[in-house]
């Protein structure tokens, strides 16, 4: 045994790099496929991406289904473009206190992130 190896496996890890970008590929396809690959705004099938209510920045919403939608390109970007009705239209499609509970969820943090444990979670992408 090589003693700088120290016994590891001869299966190679995933970097934490790796796993996050697995975590948002799949999260993705787990919303789009939730929202029948439709705009959840305008209703478009039309180049669909998975949009976050609250910033992906904030780890401890990031994976969590109730921060993310469907939004065509054109709604998504619009939402962008005027954050303040984008906000507005987010606190209604969740109500007030289910906006307010992300937006402390988000403020609250995560000390660390187990992507592992978020992989887990979602289904396999075929």
């Amino acid at each position: 045994m090589n003693p700088k190896k120290g016994g590891r496996t001869s299966k190679r890890r995933k970097s934490r790099l790796a796993l996050r970008k697995e975590c948002d590929t799949r999260f993705a396809q787990a919303v789009k496929d939730r929202d029948g690959w439709k705009c959840v705004m305008c209703g478009s099938t039309h180049v669909v991406q998975a949009a976050h209510l609250i910033s992906r920045r904030y780890h401890a919403t990031r994976w969590l289904m109730a921060n993310c939608v469907t939004l065509c390109r054109s709604c998504h970007l619009k939402g962008h473009m005027d954050p303040l009705r984008f906000e507005d239209w987010c606190e209604a499609k969740l109500g007030e206190a289910g906006w307010d509970e992300l937006k402390a969820i988000a403020q609250r943090g995560t000390p660390w992130v187990d992507y592992e444990a978020i992989l887990a979670s979602l289904p396999r992408g075929e």
